[in-house]
C-alpha cells in the first residue's frame, strides 16, 4: 500500500471515528449542561481540567514518542509496549493515592473534592491506552473503533442515568469507566492479534533512552494543556461557580471546532516522522499536510466565529447565554489552532523537540501571567482573550522556526484561505441579518451558506482543485 492510499485509509477512518465521537460528545455535553445547570457543570470542567494535568504525568510523552519511534523501526514495539504499560500504571496509582491525600488541602466544597477523586479513576484509562501503538502502526480503525464505541456507550449511559442536578457524582463516574473498559478492550485485542511479543525486560533496558526522549515530550505537553485549560482552573479559584460552567461551555464549543485538525495530526504525523531525514520528500507531505489544515482552519476560524452565538443558544439554551462573547473570541483561537499545527506537526515529527519546547515556555508564561492579569476583572472574556493571544504568540513563533530551519513557508496558502473565508463570511453574517428569524433557522441557514460558499468558491477560484484533492491522498 502506497503512503497515499494509507494516509486516505487513516483519514476516512479517524474521521468516521470522530465525527461519531465528536456527535455523541456534543449531545453528552448539552445534556449534562442542560440538566446539570452552569454550576454543576462547571465542577465537571474543573475536575476534568486539574485531571488533564495528572494524565500528562502518567503518559510522560510516551505516546507521542512511542509513535516516532514505532513508525521509523518497528521492531520496538513489543519492547516499547511492555514498558510503557507498566510504567503508566504505577504512575497512575501513585498519583490516585496522591489525590486521595491530597484533596483534603485543597480549598474547595466536598462535592468538587469528590468529583475530581472520581474523576481521578479516568488516569487508569490514560495507563492502560494503547491508541498510539494502532497510530503508529498506521492502523487507525482500531482507534476509531474504540473511541466509537466509547462515545456510543457514554451517551447512552448519560441519556439513562443522567435526569437531574443530583446526578452529578454519575456524571463524573461515567467517563472513567466507558474509556477504560474500551481500553482494556483494545489492550486484548493487541495481544492476541497483532503479533507482537511483549518484551518487559529489554523494555526497561530502553527506559533510560525512551525517557530521555518522551519526557522533553511531556513537559511540551504540559506547557500547551496551561494555556489551553489553566483558565478553567483559575476561574474556578477566582470568580463565581456559575462563570465557571459559562467558559466550560465556550471551551466546549472550542474543542469540537478544533477536532478535525486533531485528525489531520495524528494522521500525519506518522507519515512525516517516517521522512525526518529525507528532505524531498518531507517537504512534499508538509505542503499538502498544509494544503488541508490551513484551509480547513480558516473555515472553522470565520464560520465559528459567525455560528458561535447562535451554537451556544440553541445547544445550550438561555441559562449559557453569557457564553456568547467568550466562545466567538475562542472560535478565532480555534482557527489560530490549525495555523499552528500546519507548523507545529511537521517540527515535532522531524524531532525539533527543543524548539519546539521553547516556544511553549515562552506561551505557557505568557498565558498565566495574562490569566492572573485577566480574570479578576474581565472573568471569562479575560480568558478567552488570554487563550488568543497566547496560541497567536505560539503560532507566530513557530512559523519563524519552521520557516529559518527548513525553507518552508505557507504564508500564501494562509492569506488565500482567509481571503475566502472572509468573503464566504460576509453574505453568511449580514443575510440572516435582514429577516427576523428563530434562531435555529438562523443557524442552519448561516452554516448551510457558509459551507456552501466556501466549497464552490475554493473549487471555483482553484484554490483547490479536484485533481489536488485527489492527489492529495496519492
Amino acid at each position: 500500500m502506497t503512503t497515499g492510499s494509507r494516509i486516505f485509509r487513516n483519514f476516512a477512518a479517524l474521521s468516521v471515528g470522530q465525527v461519531v465521537s465528536m456527535t455523541c460528545s456534543l449531545i453528552v455535553a448539552v445534556i449534562l449542561a442542560r440538566v446539570l445547570g452552569p454550576a454543576s457543570y462547571g465542577i465537571l470542567g474543573f475536575g476534568a481540567a486539574l485531571l488533564s494535568y495528572l494524565g500528562l504525568v502518567v503518559n510522560m510523552g510516551l505516546d507521542v514518542h512511542g509513535v516516532r519511534v514505532i513508525s521509523h523501526d518497528p521492531e520496538q514495539t513489543g519492547a516499547l509496549v511492555g514498558f510503557v504499560l507498566i510504567f503508566r500504571v504505577i504512575i497512575s496509582a501513585a498519583l490516585f493515592a496522591i489525590l486521595l491525600g491530597g484533596l483534603d488541602y485543597i480549598n474547595q466544597p466536598e462535592m468538587v473534592k469528590i468529583v475530581v477523586l472520581i474523576q481521578g479513576c479516568g488516569l487508569f484509562f490514560v495507563a492502560l491506552n494503547l491508541d498510539f501503538v494502532f497510530q503508529a502502526m498506521q492502523q487507525m480503525k482500531v482507534m476509531a473503533a474504540r473511541q466509537i464505541a466509547a462515545s456510543l456507550m457514554a451517551l447512552i449511559a448519560v441519556f439513562i442515568l443522567i435526569t437531574s442536578p443530583a446526578d452529578l457524582y454519575k456524571a463524573a463516574g461515567i467517563p472513567a469507566a466507558v474509556n477504560m473498559g474500551t481500553a482494556g478492550v483494545v489492550l486484548i485485542i493487541f495481544l492476541n492479534s497483532s503479533g507482537v511479543r511483549i518484551e518487559i525486560r529489554r523494555g526497561f533496558s530502553m527506559a533510560r533512552d525512551l525517557l530521555k526522549s518522551s519526557v522533553p515530550v511531556a513537559l511540551m505537553a504540559a506547557l500547551n494543556t496551561i494555556y489551553v485549560s489553566l483558565d478553567i482552573v483559575i476561574l474556578q479559584f477566582m470568580r463565581p461557580q456559575d462563570e465557571v460552567g459559562l467558559y466550560v461551555v465556550a471551551s466546549r464549543v472550542l474543542a469540537l471546532a478544533v477536532v478535525p485538525a486533531g485528525i489531520l495530526h495524528s494522521v500525519f504525523l506518522p507519515a512525516l516522522s517516517s521522512v525526518f531525514d529525507d528532505d524531498e520528500r518531507r517537504y512534499g507531505i508538509a505542503r499538502k499536510y498544509a494544503r488541508t489544515i490551513i484551509l480547513l482552519g480558516a473555515a472553522v476560524g470565520v464560520g465559528g466565529t459567525i455560528l458561535a452565538v447562535p451554537v451556544v443558544d440553541v445547544l445550550f439554551g438561555e441559562a449559557f447565554a453569557g457564553a456568547g462573547i467568550s466562545s466567538i473570541i475562542l472560535m478565532v483561537s480555534a482557527g489560530m489552532v490549525y495555523l499552528t499545527l500546519a507548523y507545529g506537526t511537521p517540527l515535532l515529527g522531524w524531532r525539533r523537540d527543543r524548539a519546539y519546547f521553547k516556544v511553549l515556555v515562552v506561551g505557557a508564561a505568557l498565558n498565566v501571567v495574562l490569566n492572573f492579569a485577566l480574570i479578576p476583572f474581565y472573568g471569562i472574556e479575560g480568558a478567552a482573550v488570554a487563550t488568543l493571544i497566547t496560541q497567536s504568540t505560539v503560532c507566530l513563533s513557530l512559523l519563524l522556526i519552521v520557516r529559518s530551519a527548513f525553507a518552508i513557508n505557507f504564508s500564501d496558502l494562509v492569506l488565500k484561505s482567509i481571503g475566502l473565508a472572509i468573503l464566504c463570511g460576509m453574505p453568511t453574517y449580514f443575510v440572516p441579518q435582514i429577516y427576523d428569524l428563530p434562531t435555529l433557522v438562523d443557524l442552519t441557514l448561516s452554516a448551510v451558506t457558509f459551507g456552501s460558499l466556501f466549497c464552490l468558491l475554493a473549487v471555483r477560484l482553484q484554490f483547490v482543485t479536484v485533481t489536488e484533492i485527489k492527489g492529495l491522498f496519492t
